[in-house]
């Protein structure tokens, strides 16, 4: 198996509303998800989409219902509504230290 579609696989549930751990959720995800596009072959990992919205449990609630037809999305939509939400919840790090959440939006709160 291919280590992006290891990565995607291995990305950690998010049980709690941790804007830093989504942030890094979307980040990895991002990545590899780009890299499988770039080898043209995105379409083989469609199934894991579903698997990658329930790793975010709160998150999802908010993902699903903003989202028309989330049932059927592709990588693309879902990274386009993540990308949404962590816009919502800013993230800086600075240099030395952990990230930390500058600034929160969420209805997760």
């Amino acid at each position: 198996m291919n280590a992006y579609v290891q990565n995607i696989m291995g990305l950690p549930a998010i049980s709690g509303a941790s804007p830093v751990k989504t942030h890094q959720f979307y980040e990895a995800l991002s990545f590899n998800v780009q890299a499988r596009d770039t080898l043209g072959k995105l379409k083989e990992v469609k199934g894991y989409v579903r698997m990658s919205i329930d790793k975010l449990p709160r998150l999802r609630r908010d993902l699903i219902r903003t989202g028309e037809n989330w049932q059927v999305w592709d990588f693309s939509k879902f990274i386009y509504a993540l990308q949404g939400w962590t816009g919502k919840s800013l993230v800086t790090i600075r240099p030395g230290t952990s990230p930390c959440v500058t600034q929160m939006h969420s209805t997760l709160n």
